[in-house]
Formats: C-alpha cells, structure tokens, sequence
C-alpha cells in the first residue's frame, strides 16, 4: 500500500450518487433521469453502501437507467448484504420506494455451531460445489434462508418447484444470487441466477426440469455469445415450474479496456447495442477512478435477453465499486495528497499561499496533505486548523531542520510545540529516523507517546552502508512508541547524498526476508498465492481481517525494489500491482514546493538535470496556475506517467511489471540491484 495507506471506505448511496453527476453519461440518462434520482438520495442517501450500479438497456433509445445498490442486512440469516434493484418508473414517480431485492446465496456462511444437516441426494449435490460457490445448499440452508428472504407465503408455494430444480443442478451448478420483483407485481416468482461450468449442461437442465421453451432454438441463438468460463443464465421460477422467460450474463469477469470494446463493438454489430449507447459505455469503464475514498466504474457484466428463438435485448450492468477491479489507469482523478514544502532553509512559503491551496484542496476532493519543514514554521498551527475545517486530513513530517545540523541543536523541538499541533488537529505525524540512535528523533517519538498522540510514524532510509541496521531500528522505532516504520530507499535524499549509495541485492532480500518475518507474513504464506492472483479484491471482508500486533514495518511505494522483492519474481502472485507499485508522483499526489511552485514531488526540486526536465511546466509563467490545472495537463507529469510504463532499462526483468523505482533518481534506474 501506499505509505499514506487508502482504506476503503463504507460510503453513504450519497456519496455513490455525486459521483454519478460529476460523471454524467447523458446517452444513457437524459437530464429527467439524472434530477429523479434525488427521490433515492431521498429515501436512501444515508444509507451505508457497498457500491452502486446502472441498469442499461442498451438497444433501447430511451434514456433512462434503473438503480442498483448493495446495502447491509440483518433479517436474512448467513447473508451479509442485500442488493436493491430500483426501477425507473419507481424512483421517476417520487414517494416511498420499494425496490426488487436480490442475495448472493455464494456469500452465504453458516454459524458453526451448527452442523449442516443434507440427505443423500442433497449432500451429493454439495459435494459438486466449486470455489468460490462453495456454501452448502441444502435442506438446512433454504430453510434458514428462504422465508424471511421471499415471504414465509412465497416460500411455501415455492419450495416444491425449487427442490426439483435443485436436485437436477449438474456437476460444478449452483446458485449464484435469488431475487424478488414484488414491485413489479411478481408476488409468486423467484428469480434464479444459476452459475453452469459447462455450456451444454445449461440446455441439458433446462429439459430435465421441464423449462416450456425450445432448448434447441435458445442454444443455437445463444452460441455466438458462448464464453470459455463459467455462465450465468437468469431464470424465473413460479409455482408451476420455470417460466419461458430467460436471460445469459456474458462477459462476467473484468477484462483490459480493450476487450471490452470489443465485446461492445459485437454487440453493435448484431444491432443488440446503440451506437450512442456503445460510446457511453466505453467512456465509463475510462473514467479515472477516485483516490480517497476509492471509487472505480467498470461494466460487471452484460445480460443477454432470450425469447421465442431469438436474443431479445442485451443490458449492461454498470457499477460504481469502492474496490480495486482493475490498475488500467495513470493516476486518479484527482491527487490524493499535496505535499507541501513550507521551508526549505532558503525559501519560505507564504501563510496566504498555504492557506489558498488548503482551501483548493478541500474545493476539489484532495483529502490530504503532508506538510515538510515545519518546524521552524511559526503558522504551522493555522493551517493545521484550517485543514479540519476543509476537512482534510494533515500529516506533519518531522526531521532535523536543515539550518540545525550540528548536535547540540538535537533537542531543539519542545513538547508544547509538540502538544500545540495535536491540539489543532494533525492526524498523524511521520518521523524522520536515521539510526537508531538519533537522539532528535528519539527524542520528538518519545514526546508524543508521551502526549498519547495518535498515528506517529517513524521513517527510515536504507542504503548500503546501514541495510545491516533495520532489526535495531525496527527495534528502536516500536520502544519509542511508532505505530509503524516506514522503509524507505533508492531516491534522491538530502542526507549525506545517501540516494546514489543503493542497497546490493542480497541486503534487499536480507531486509524482505525480516519485514516478512516481523509482521508475521511468513506465518501465513501458505495458500496465499491463491488470493493473490485473483484482480479484483471485491469480496474481501474488511471487518473480519486481522489486525496487526504491535509495530507493522512498511515499504514506501519510492522503494518500489523491495516492494516487488517482497512479493516474489512471478508477476502473476506477485500483488505489488498499480499506481502503489512504486513512484506516485503525478499518479497518486503532487508537491508544492517553498517558492510557491508546483511540482510532482519534493524531490524532483534536486539537481540541475531535474531542473531542466521541469523547465517545460515554468515555461515563461510561475508555475501558479491552480492546482487542478497543474494535474491535468503539467508536462511533466504527463511525462512521469508516460515514462513509468515504458522503462527501457527494467526490460527483462522479472520485476519488471511490478516495479516503478524512483524517477527523479536516475540511478534507480540504471543501477537497480534488482538488475543483475
């Protein structure tokens, strides 16, 4: 993660809702459709939600959407969320709102008091569940599961029907997701979302079970859109039997940008998808994704429609997920942090200055900034107030001030200063470390464990000359009260010129190897290569992850080598992935330096070479232009983004997808150890 790590976050359906009108996709919603959706924020803005989502028809020239939104729930035991479906005409209408309901049954987890109780055929058909469908769906569960889901009425006349279905399910079937329509005044009907691993059981099931239509004619229609993994056919259930009516998701699993044009283009071609509608669609799964909190849009899936021989109409089901799909993108929307440089032992940055650009912050969704040189800055105290009330979040950076070098300066920072800035609001404070006996630093983690301040980090720069070191300063940094030490290396630094000394190969793997160690990763490395190669991290349960024992050890993302050494060289397990990868500057947050000039990182302010590079976003201006403007079209970031992805000396190496060392040092690149 990022060394100011992004959590995710439970949002309110508010927050999903602004996003949509900062991103409006008007060939999908007209103006109408966009002003109606007030009536959810209405009824549900408050609401705590798990991502929201889009309903499409995309053949139909209407503009309109339905609403999808996934939201706790505790009447329905073993099943953690709900999904409601809204329709158009109900949230157009205004007024109390009753949206059709739908589970995942896949997410159902039993108490484990309890024993699951199955008869032979039930736990015969247990045994052929897969990963990650693998809750048993027997007697006990549709029981528990059922009545307070559909009705204790709907549950009754059903359970025959659903019984018989069930005990046909082939090998590797099972059900996916069950949904009520009552609003659509389908008081009787179940819908089924039946997962097939193979494409000729779905037709063979359907003859068994005795579905009315033609399994011939909806094979042969449905083929060209035959996937090569798993298939997902909706389909309703009365008290009679299944109905007619039927629908296929295609295209369930987020893929490049790329494919999903050309799953689109198909569509168009068949005349299944408008043209207009086509465009919207590629727009959305490319809009930049929100940093903090973290909002992603994508397509989930598209569903083909099957009536009377033919595909009748294709939906998309656009989401907006607060979880990581996919890393196809530069940067996020917007910075996630300013780093702001308030003295810089020439320059001082003016208090009005600061102030205007915490002020731009709060206006456009930056939600942190880390302030440098503060410790002879006397407003250091107003802008920290002045960031709780744009409700940012500020992190101070302490470290030797560069006009005091000398020893007997080693104590200069008092612990009312200290005090002062907990009292006005600082969120955390990160604490330059260089041994683990530096009595400064020492010092100030001493005064604030004293002053019981919360999220105090301790930072440390590995080179060769002190990789030996990290277990003694590990070992310092957690008696002094850190939360956390930060391993840091491989840039530019101020400090004995320490960024061109890098770290051999074998003080990197010796350094993994204890981080490893200290935060317990070695003790639960089995079975997790599993986890990570799996993309997408949306049924991660967040509330039940173990929390960390003591003082955890992290990689700054500059330190991108040992970030991807610690993950191993097989770019398929290996989860250091992303803008985190490495070198963020330009991807997840920017700088501004003393002089009151942007720039992508403090970093990027060293050396004549670096300077020259920045000279195209000075140009004859001074570099003052507001901040967004800065984001969006600096040179140099443009280049920063561009460059990262096309490194001519990581070519080759194992690491190479999984790394992004620090582009401000030259020699991260072309000395890497990881290299040889």
């Amino acid at each position: 993660m990022s060394e100011m790590t992004m959590k995710i976050q439970e949002l309110p359906a508010r927050a999903y809702l602004a996003h949509l009108r900062r991103h409006p996709v008007p060939e999908l919603m007209d103006e109408e459709c966009l002003a109606a959706l007030a009536n959810v924020e209405a009824q549900f803005g408050d609401t705590i939600t798990h991502g929201a989502g889009l309903e499409v028809r995309l053949g139909n020239p209407a503009r309109f959407v339905d609403y999808i939104m996934c939201v706790d729930q505790d009447y329905v035991p073993g099943i953690k969320c709900i999904w409601y479906e809204i329709d158009y005409a109900d949230y157009l209408r205004g007024g109390e709102i009753s949206p059709c309901l739908f589970i995942n049954t896949s997410d159902y987890k039993e108490e484990k008091a309890d024993e699951p109780e199955h008869t032979a055929a039930e736990d015969d058909n247990v045994q052929r569940q897969e990963k990650p469908f693998v809750p048993p769906m027997g007697k006990k569960f549709w029981d528990s599961v059922l009545p307070p889901f559909a009705g204790e009425k709907r549950a009754s006349r059903l359970r025959g029907q659903l019984d018989r279905v069930l005990a046909a399910l082939p090998p590797n079937a099972t059900i996916k997701q069950i949904g009520t329509m009552s609003p659509r005044g389908e008081l009787d009907i179940l819908r089924l979302v039946v997962i097939f691993h193979q494409w000729e059981t779905i037709f063979a099931w359907l003859r068994d079970v005795g579905w009315p239509g033609d399994t011939g004619a909806m094979e042969q229609a449905l083929l060209p859109w035959k996937e090569a993994q798993g298939f997902a056919v909706n389909i309703d259930l009365s008290e009679s039997g299944l109905l007619e009516k039927t629908g296929l998701e295609v295209f369930g699993r987020w893929r490049h940008p790329l494919l999903v044009d050309k799953f689109i283009e198909r569509l168009e071609e068949a005349g299944l998808c408008l043209p207009s509608k086509g465009a919207a669609l590629r727009r959305w799964i490319r809009i930049l994704p929100d940093g903090d909190p973290f909002i992603q849009t994508l397509v989930t899936y598209f569903k083909l429609n099957y009536a009377k021989g033919r595909v009748t109409e294709a939906k998309a089901y656009l989401e907006q997920s607060p979880y990581i799909h996919h890393h196809y993108f530069p940067h996020y929307e917007r910075p996630v942090r300013l780093d702001m440089e308030l003295t810089d032992g020439t320059a001082v940055l003016p208090e009005e200055t600061a102030l205007a650009r915490i002020r731009e912050c709060g206006e456009n969704r930056v939600r942190g900034i880390r302030f440098f040189g503060g410790e002879t800055y006397e407003p250091l105290e107003r802008l920290l107030k002045a960031c709780v009330a744009a409700g940012l979040r500020a992190e101070v950076v302490l470290g030797r001030p560069r006009a005091q070098e000398q020893e007997s300066a080693a104590l200069q920072i008092e612990h009312s200063w200290l005090a002062a800035l907990v009292a006005a609001g600082v969120d955390s404070f990160l604490i330059d470390l260089e041994s683990e006996t530096d009595e400064y630093a020492l010092h100030i983690l001493a005064a604030l464990k004293e002053l019981e301040a919360a999220n105090v980090r301790a930072r440390w720069y590995m080179h060769r000359d002190n990789a030996g070191k990290l277990a003694a300063v590990a070992k310092a940094a957690e008696e002094s009260g850190a939360v956390e030490l930060l391993v840091t290396g491989m840039k530019l630094s101020a400090a004995k010129n320490v960024g061109t000394v890098f770290p051999s190969r074998e003080q990197i793997s010796a350094a993994a190897e204890f981080v490893k160690d200290h935060n317990g990763y070695n003790e639960s490395a089995e079975g997790s290569q599993e986890s990570a190669s799996q993309e997408t991290d949306q049924n991660q349960d967040t509330q039940s992850a173990a929390q960390p024992v003591g003082m955890q050890i992290a990689v700054e993302s500059c330190f991108s080598p040992l970030r991807a050494y610690l993950d191993g060289p097989d770019p398929k397990y290996n989860a250091n992935r992303g803008i985190e990868r490495g070198c963020e500057a330009g991807r997840s947050f920017m700088a501004l330096g003393a002089d009151g000039r942007f720039a992508p990182c403090l970093h990027w302010k060293s050396g004549e070479t670096l300077q020259r590079e920045l000279q195209s976003d000075r140009g004859d201006s001074d570099n003052t232009e507001n901040l967004v403007e800065y984001w969006e079209h600096a040179p140099a970031l443009q280049a920063l983004r561009e460059n990262g992805e096309t490194r001519q000396h990581c070519a080759g190496c194992c690491y190479e997808r999984r790394c992004l060392p620090c582009q401000a040092c030259e020699e991260g690149v072309t000395g890497c150890p990881l290299s040889n």
